[in-house]
């Protein structure tokens, strides 16, 4: 009994010397856990930007594929998806325009247009006052001498398409999308010969140049519309209106009363993010989700953003909140999926695509991926 006491001494008094360094071995290894966390955290954490050749002062444009940028009299065009698609060129006036799709590229002033690798350039009587190119075509909103408005079209030439004129009613947006293969042409108009607004949507077909669709609103503006394949939907003041893409008949109304749109994004369904109306730099924010369907199906969800946020969009799916010094990406379930930080201090943001942000600081543009 008395040997096994003494052997049970010994081993105590080995454990208590050897426990420091175990402890010590411990410490040893969280620290380099952490330490590697840490790394690893400040490895993912930067977002890397990219510098463009352009400053938020110079007239420049995003053509869906590459930008148009006016520098020292030159025009360029960078085409980010594939460079041998890049040019440059002599510009006569410095007080011009741009405007551009993937495939058409457009300049123009007060008295004339000039659509990039046409011949001649489309000079106009009265005021030309905005231009916008879809894939084929070039659509132009001028203002004859007594004021009247119409909208000039013209092919990738410059010869002129059509004309279209909207008698006692103002023009409000107009704008060009292609589905199952087509290019469309729609126009938003205004009357308010009845003492209530009432807003009209007009669609063109491009390929056979005719009318393809005619829907009125009433008693609520219209700010946006918004289109997928098979679906238009019409923004109001008051309601979301889905109409078929065929036929342009009413499917539902979502109401988004005390809300208004800030983003949109077709992503499995059509996506909507809305701030409340009553102020610009909200806290909370509202993702909408609607069934791109003839039957009504939504879902919302708030989130709120984090402090000092200079801009929020929908982009893959979920929502991205940038603020001056960084982003943060928020899952379709309402918590925080990613975040990034940026090494320079951010003044304003947009959205290119579903994936490719716009920053702008006092004095340099760059885009930075948002994965």
């Amino acid at each position: 009994m008395e040997a096994n006491r003494r052997t049970a001494k010994k081993k105590r008094r080995a454990t208590l010397r050897t426990l420091p360094l175990v402890i010590l071995f411990l410490l040893v290894g969280a620290g380099i856990v952490a330490a590697a966390l840490l790394l690893g955290r400040s490895a993912v954490s930067s977002a890397h930007l990219t510098e463009l050749p352009f400053t938020p002062a110079e007239n420049a444009v995003y053509t869906g594929q590459g930008f148009l940028y006016i520098k020292d009299s030159v025009l360029y065009y960078d085409d980010l998806t594939n460079d041998k698609n890049s040019y440059h060129a002599q510009v006569s006036s410095p007080d011009v325009k741009l405007c551009g799709s993937p495939t058409l590229h457009a300049l123009y002033n007060a008295a004339a247009l000039k659509i990039v690798n046409a011949t001649y350039p489309v000079e106009f009587t009265g005021t030309l006052k905005y231009v916008a190119c879809g894939a084929s075509c070039v659509a132009a909103l001028k203002a004859d001498n007594a004021g009247a408005e119409s909208i000039q079209v013209f092919d990738k030439t410059g010869a002129q398409k059509d004309q279209l004129a909207f008698e006692g009613q103002f023009i409000e947006n107009y704008g060009f999308y292609t589905a199952a293969g087509s290019e469309y042409l729609y126009v938003l108009t205004m009357s308010l010969d009845s003492g209530a607004p009432l807003t009209t949507i007009t669609i063109y077909d491009m390929t056979r140049s005719s009318t393809s669709g005619v829907m009125q609103v009433q008693n609520q503006l219209i700010e946006r519309t918004d289109f997928t394949a098979t679906g238009i939907y019409a923004v109001g003041t008051n309601q979301i209106i889905r109409y078929s893409l065929e036929g342009n008949r009413e499917s539902y109304r979502e109401m988004v009363y005390g809300w208004t749109v800030t983003d949109y994004e077709l992503a499995s369904s059509p996506m909507y993010l809305l701030r409340p109306r009553s102020t610009e730099k909200p806290g909370t924010v509202k993702v909408l989700t609607l069934r791109d369907a003839e039957v009504k199906g939504t879902s919302q969800r708030l989130y709120q953003l984090p402090a000092g946020t200079v801009g929020a969009f929908l982009m893959g799916g979920r929502l991205v909140a940038v603020t001056d010094n960084g982003y943060t990406v928020f899952g379709a379930d309402g918590k925080q999926a990613d975040a990034r930080t940026f090494p320079v201090s951010v003044k304003s943001a947009k959205k290119l695509d579903s994936s490719t942000l716009l920053l702008s600081t006092d004095t340099a543009c760059y885009t930075a991926r948002v994965g």
